[in-house]
């Protein structure tokens, strides 16, 4: 999953899989630095990631399981401060509630 300045909803083919690629403004989303071998630019924060996942949880073409394990590996790396302040303000309140049903607690 991926956002990017557009109109319409794309997806890119990998040699891992089907990325889709969702236009949302980078407003209304909780951004950091990120740099690789392969450059530099903006991505969603760990926290963001993990509200957004859970939050669409039912949409996603990937088993519930594997959604699972991304959700607790991502909960593991989240500062939870922070995902408070990120469910706040970009309106995931309901989303950081639904993390309880992969079985993870703050």
């Amino acid at each position: 999953m991926a956002s990017y300045p557009s109109t319409r909803t794309r997806e890119v083919t990998t040699i891992v899989g089907t990325v889709q690629l969702f236009a949302r403004p980078i407003e209304k989303m909780d951004v950091v630095r990120f740099e690789s071998d392969f450059g530099a630019g903006m991505v969603t924060s760990v926290e963001m990631t993990m509200l957004d996942l859970v939050s669409g949880a039912d949409k996603w073409s990937i088993e519930r399981s594997d959604l699972g394990e991304a959700l607790r590996l991502l909960a593991a790396k989240a500062n939870w401060e922070i995902a408070e302040q990120v469910a706040t303000r970009y309106r995931r309140a309901t989303a950081l509630k639904s993390l309880s049903k992969f079985g993870i607690e703050r």
